[in-house]
This record gives structure tokens, C-alpha cells and sequence, in this order.
């Protein structure tokens, strides 16, 4: 079994895959204790996939593959208020843009690609 390899960033700009929101093919499991709201937009080139969060939250993904030209944003109630993104499985790839006002930190389980801007 892996170690998890943990990938703590400094969010400074955005990523989507498809549909991301929580209940939907692709989309995380929310483990709470805080909430979050999902929406996804078509922009020129993919999609922008944007989470309202209040609270500290951790989202757990059995798949993350960004592709080239999503977003995917998170929008924190609290610029001191985190969401931690567990990565199950064995390799995850950021291609796209990841953007946000808070913390946000991606644990990997296996392999995690970043050739986006994040």
C-alpha cells in the first residue's frame, strides 16, 4: 500500500473536470464538518466548476483528472477556512486551473501530475 503524499498549495488559480460536484459521476464524497455548495459553468474551452465552502471541509475523490481548459474554484466564506482533497487511487492528474480564497491541500494516495496552474 502507498504512503499518502501529501501536496499542501497555495491555491492561486482554478481547475474542472466535467461534473464535479458531490453526488455526480466523478464528483467527491463531502466528509464534512463543514459544508459545501457546488455549480458548474461551460466557459470557452471546458468547465468551470466552483465550491462554495463555509467551514473546514475534507472532499474525498475515488477519481481526479482535471483536464486542459477546466477550472475548478473554490469560493471559502472564510479566507481562514480549508478543504482538505483526499485522492484515492492510484494516479490523478491537474491539467487545468485550481483557484481559490482559502487553503486548500491535495493528499494523494498514489501518483499526482500537475501540469496546470494551480
Amino acid at each position: 500500500m502507498n504512503a499518502w503524499m501529501p501536496w499542501i498549495l497555495p491555491v492561486v488559480a482554478g481547475a474542472a473536470l466535467g461534473d464535479l460536484c458531490p453526488g455526480s459521476p466523478g464528483g467527491p464524497v463531502v466528509e464534512g464538518p463543514g459544508a459545501v455548495n457546488c455549480g458548474c459553468t461551460a466557459i470557452a474551452g471546458g468547465t468551470r466548476t466552483t465550491y462554495s465552502v463555509a467551514g473546514d471541509t475534507v472532499l474525498r475523490w475515488t477519481d481526479f483528472n482535471l483536464g486542459a481548459g477546466d477550472e475548478l474554484i473554490f469560493d471559502f466564506a472564510n479566507a481562514d477556512d480549508s478543504v482538505a482533497n483526499l485522492l484515492l487511487g492510484s494516479t490523478h492528474r491537474i491539467d487545468g486551473l485550481v483557484q481559490s480564497n482559502g487553503r486548500v491541500g491535495f493528499f494523494a494516495q498514489g501518483d499526482l501530475s500537475i501540469s496546470g496552474r494551480v
